[in-house]
């Protein structure tokens, strides 16, 4: 990989999230306006510049897929840290513990 796409991965989570969707899905992420708009909020709460962001879109429209993308990321950033999951249904969060566990 090169150095610069290391450098964007890291810095720009709307870099890393496209980046992760190909590995998870073998395709590339559309260039939807909305997933830049929930990137660039989502990143925020890395640097502490927000502390809470709510998502309310319908269904299949990548929601817990960009938080799970941000928890990885967040802890790429940060390995000590720890970080709670929370859903309304024990799925997602034992599905997205399985993944990072497994990864």
């Amino acid at each position: 990989m090169k150095p610069e796409l290391k450098v964007a991965l890291r810095e720009d989570f709307h870099s890393f999230l496209q980046k992760a969707f190909r590995e998870v899905h073998g395709e590339k992420l559309g260039n939807q306006d909305y997933l830049a708009y929930i990137s660039h909020h989502l990143s925020k709460i890395r640097t502490g510049d927000e502390r809470f962001f709510l998502i309310n879109l319908p269904p299949q429209h990548l929601k817990t897929f960009c938080c799970t993308c941000l928890v990885a990321w967040y802890l790429g950033h940060y390995p000590k840290h720890r970080v709670l999951v929370i859903g309304y249904g024990m799925t997602t969060p034992r599905r997205s513990r399985v993944r990072s566990a497994s990864s």
